[in-house]
């Protein structure tokens, strides 16, 4: 992690593709700590070099979808999200976004786990999202109908319904059908 920022030099453009091979196989590895640290290594690598959209988007379907090593899948989409905008073109950024949105609706109420880091990510980085809050807060809504309905409610869920409810009052002060 701390190699990559270092090397960012003109040096370590000559070995970039075969900086990322090696991190694409530890993606591979069937030890899951090797694959978590894999994902948190292509995401510093994402955000500090020019990278190809495919394996961009790839990277964040993969991140979206695992809730299993909660820690680590939340520092790699914490690299991710930030520098999304900039490595992604508008046509392919908004087919991530709309992939988010789809897995939103496939989770709900099937798999609370999944509902809760989808979130978590959502309101950890909603300037990325705010271009889809149209479709996006009326999910939120849902889900916060679904939490409160919930048999004792961990305090995790409490939480994050707090902070989806802070979300939809910053989201409501600009028009829902806005592009921001």
């Amino acid at each position: 992690d701390i190699l990559i920022e270092r090397m960012q030099s003109e040096d370590m453009t000559n070995y970039r593709k075969d900086l990322l091979k090696y991190i694409w196989n530890a993606l591979k590895c069937n030890d899951p700590t090797t694959k978590y640290y894999g994902y948190l290594a292509v995401s510093r690598f994402i955000a500090v070099f020019e990278t190809p959209s495919k394996v961009i988007q790839q990277v964040y379907h993969s991140l979206l979808r695992d809730t299993s090593e909660r820690s680590t899948v939340r520092a790699a989409m914490d690299l991710l999200l930030p520098v999304l905008k900039e490595r992604l073109g508008d046509e392919e950024l908004e087919d991530a976004l709309k992939y988010t949105t789809k897995v939103i609706r496939e989770s709900f109420g099937n798999s609370i786990p999944q509902m809760v880091h989808l979130w978590e990510t959502i309101t950890r980085h909603p300037l990325v999202y705010v271009c889809q809050k149209a479709v996006i807060m009326p999910h939120i809504l849902q889900s916060l109908s679904f939490f409160g309905l919930q048999p004792n409610v961990p305090s995790e869920i409490s939480k994050l319904s707090v902070v989806l409810a802070k979300l939809i009052i910053e989201w409501g002060g600009t028009s829902l059908g806005q592009n921001d």
